[in-house]
């Protein structure tokens, strides 16, 4: 993993993601910062797994996970099977803004099931998956939600660093070498290395506030699935990532995740019925 490609692309997309923060801003959001009775009961809970971590060997699941959910968003997961589970997710633009979550665990060699005690709505509240698959992937270990199996399999496809870093990793593994496939389940291993879905902006929504809603001509016959990527292709000097938000049968409606542009960066961008994109990454972006 090249470190120094890794570095530019964290600036582009920092850069990104204050300009949409920018763009999208109507009103200033309100929040407060997480208790303080709350962050310490969290802490103290993984100072517990933290020190039954240290006593613990023969179980190469156990411990500690970290994902990059977007430029300035990182959740930090630790794990024994004793001490159960925590969850950090803090946003570092908004110092205090944290959503947590903790409780018990059950793992049976393929899926650790999670019992989070925290499952009021609220602010603070990180929304634990019900299950995390365990994945080995070269010298990295993963813990993919089970329900997200598949969006893993298309990060992967898509050869796009930022997406498999949105999915928790053993932080110790961070640098390994993940070359080859994945060990999925069996069920999914068709899908490792399938053709790049191919898709054309058919029709744009509106929007008051940040770029509109684009309608794609492919969906689920096609093999689109929502929460998936998609990279603007053939236009020059303009990067755009969407994520499909609503699939139909045939086609799919997907919302603007980054948009940047070299040379001229102030020149507005103007998305355009006719645009092309692709589940795989083009060359050179970032």
């Amino acid at each position: 993993m090249n470190l120094t490609r890794k570095n530019l692309a964290a600036i582009f997309l920092i850069f990104i993601f204050a300009f949409s923060c920018v763009a999208q801003q109507t009103a200033p959001r309100k929040f407060e910062p997480i208790p303080e009775e709350l962050a310490n009961l969290v802490v103290g809970k993984r100072e517990q797994i933290l020190g039954e971590l240290a006593t613990l060997q023969g179980n190469e699941w156990i411990g500690k996970y970290r994902s990059f959910d977007s430029a300035t968003v990182t959740t930090n997961f630790d794990w024994t099977p004793t001490k159960g589970f925590t969850i950090w997710q803090e946003n570092c633009s908004r110092p205090g803004d944290v959503r947590v979550n903790y409780g018990s665990v059950n793992f049976n060699g393929n899926s650790l099931t999670l019992s989070p005690e925290r499952t009021e709505k609220g602010q603070h509240t990180y929304t634990s998956p019900a299950s995390l698959v365990p994945v080995k992937w070269g010298g990295q270990h993963l813990l993919i939600p089970s329900d997200e199996l598949i969006l893993f399999i298309y990060a992967v496809n898509s050869g796009s660093t930022e997406q498999i870093e949105t999915f928790l990793v053993k932080t110790e593994d961070y640098y390994k070498s993940n070359d080859g496939l994945p060990i999925v389940p069996q069920e999914y291993k068709k899908y490792l290395g399938i053709k790049p879905i191919t898709a054309k902006v058919s029709a744009l929504g509106t929007s008051d506030s940040w770029y509109p809603p684009f309608t794609l001509n492919v969906g689920k016959a096609q093999g689109v699935v929502s929460g998936m990527s998609f990279y603007l292709t053939g236009v020059k000097d303009i990067q755009i990532r969407i994520v499909v938000d609503e699939v139909r049968e045939n086609t799919s409606v997907a919302y603007v995740a980054s948009a940047g542009r070299s040379g001229d960066y102030e020149q507005e961008i103007k998305p355009t019925v006719g645009w092309r994109f692709t589940s795989k990454l083009p060359k050179g972006y970032f």
